[in-house]
């Protein structure tokens, strides 16, 4: 099952753009033109309506002579002589920023999320049938009839058949885990989960077939798993989510006894199950944010004990991909025969490719739209630093002739760099992490997503940033250094 994405040309788009575009160019040519001509030809010849400033505003900070020399006590007063130019540099390198870490983190919650739903599911489909309190129908049998009928098809590769029981349980006090207690305490979102006065928690009996068991007690450490024994998962994993920890909800300890009310047994009795293991080992099937007990155990416990009119019956396949198709037919014709009993097929393999294709569209338009948006930032960034160099050709004449070296000169260079990309920064990171922090928030209507500050975007954009100026800066002093001392104090003059 493929998404199919239809090519549609959007009139009102095409429209809106070409007014925008037309709007940019109009107030581009006519602002420049209302500056010049205010000003007379002999000002426009000298260049001095862009750095007209009061002398008290050139002035620097006194540690910056002492931790960068004369060269950063330069440089610093040429970028406040050139403030217009100087703010749409750091505002280009600000907007790329910000647009670079949000949409990077934006793509990267989205991962998270859908990696969350698909967390413990490494099979491609899973039938499942439900059995019904009002219905005769012996879902068991119903089922190895089921699978008896999956298994002529070809390019299975796994084959997992799982059963399971949803209940709840009141723990006794002494039974609840301290640390299970302080989350609840601290956390709003645990209060709405669980309830300090009221204990009441999810439980989970779990039984598999028997090739699939003695894989998961391999996995535990046992070696078989008896009547009337069970295995208890302790252990929730709640780490990415608003909660970020994991933790042990019970005191059990093995040996002791946990017991199934009479409400949900054959007997019509409380019965009692011995914990023959403690594990944080999460069994397959179960949901990466579950937040319950689960308790393991062998088919001759659950069919025994168990009532069979509230359980639940998984098949779990993993099919070749070549036959994912032929496979897929066969399972829908099996859900359409089957009307005596309620019966769901969910397709893990489909959702999965749906969904990882729909993130690769979202990726590609969000990366190339960040890309189209820093390329036009980086060219800005690029034509107004070299511009602004070019420029400035006179004042590098005058203070090479005044004794500036060459180490000196590209020191002064190299620190306006720095104080380019230290000023957007400045502007960028925690403007782009307040937005990360409100779409985070967005995002956990749906999912308690634990925010996290992107680090990643944060250390490429540093870097990026740097990069980009120092670059352009060394490309403007290779033009500028072709260019004679004499011969441009001469033109000066001239």
């Amino acid at each position: 099952m493929s998404t199919n994405l239809d090519l549609v040309v959007s009139v009102p788009s095409i429209v809106i753009a070409i007014l925008v575009m037309a709007l940019t160019i109009y107030i581009s040519v006519i602002v420049p033109a209302i500056r010049a001509s205010r000003i007379t030809p002999i000002e426009a010849i000298r260049q001095s309506g862009d750095i007209k400033i009061k002398s008290k505003k050139l002035r620097t900070p006194k540690f910056i002579r002492k931790i960068f020399g004369v060269e950063g006590d330069i440089a610093l007063k040429n970028l406040k002589r050139s403030k217009g130019k100087y703010r749409t540099t750091v505002i280009s390198l600000t907007v790329s920023i910000i647009l670079f870490i949000t949409v990077s983190n934006f793509v990267n919650g989205m991962s998270k999320q859908f990696s969350g739903v698909y967390y413990n599911k490494d099979y491609d489909f899973s039938l499942n049938l439900y059995s019904r309190s009002e219905s005769n129908i012996n879902v068991s049998a119903e089922k190895e009839n089921i699978i008896n009928k999956i298994k002529t098809q070809e390019g299975i590769k796994e084959l997992i058949t799982v059963t399971q029981f949803n209940n709840t349980i009141k723990l006794p006090e002494d039974k609840v885990n301290k640390e299970l207690r302080k989350l609840i305490e601290k956390n709003e979102y645990m209060k709405y989960i669980f309830n300090l006065d009221d204990m009441e928690i999810n439980i989970k009996y779990i039984t598999y077939d028997n090739n699939t068991m003695q894989k998961y007690l391999k996995k535990v450490g046992i070696n078989e798993l008896n009547n009337n024994e069970a295995i208890l998962v302790n252990y929730a994993n709640q780490i990415g989510t608003e909660i970020d920890a994991e933790y042990h909800m019970t005191n059990f300890k093995e040996n002791e006894q946990i017991i199934l009310q009479k409400d949900y047994t054959n007997s019509g009795k409380d019965e009692s199950l011995s914990i023959c293991k403690v594990t944080d080992e999460i069994p397959q099937i179960i949901d990466k944010y579950y937040t319950g007990l689960i308790l393991v155990v062998n088919n001759d416990t659950f069919n025994n004990i168990i009532r069979n009119d509230y359980i639940t019956n998984n098949i779990l396949l993993s099919v070749k991909k070549d036959k994912q198709d032929q496979m897929r037919n066969l399972l829908k014709e099996i859900l359409n025969e089957n009307t005596k009993f309620s019966i769901s097929l969910s397709d893990i393999a489909s959702d999965t490719s749906r969904n990882k294709n729909m993130m690769l569209i979202i990726q590609i338009f969000l990366y190339g739209f960040i890309i189209l948006i820093s390329a036009v930032g980086i060219s800005n960034v690029f034509n107004t630093i070299s511009t602004n160099i070019a420029l400035r050709k006179r004042e590098f004449a005058n203070l090479k002739s005044v004794g500036m070296t060459e180490k000196g000169f590209k020191k002064m260079l190299n620190l306006e760099c720095i104080f380019y990309g230290t000023k957007s920064l400045l502007y960028g990171l925690p403007i782009s992490i307040f937005i990360c922090y409100l779409m985070n928030k967005s995002f956990n209507y749906q999912s308690y997503m634990l925010f996290n500050i992107p680090w990643i975007g944060i250390i490429i954009s540093i870097i990026a940033v740097y990069l980009v100026v120092y670059i352009t800066m060394i490309y403007s002093r290779k033009q500028i250094k072709k260019e004679n001392i004499v011969d441009v104090l001469r033109n000066d003059n001239i």
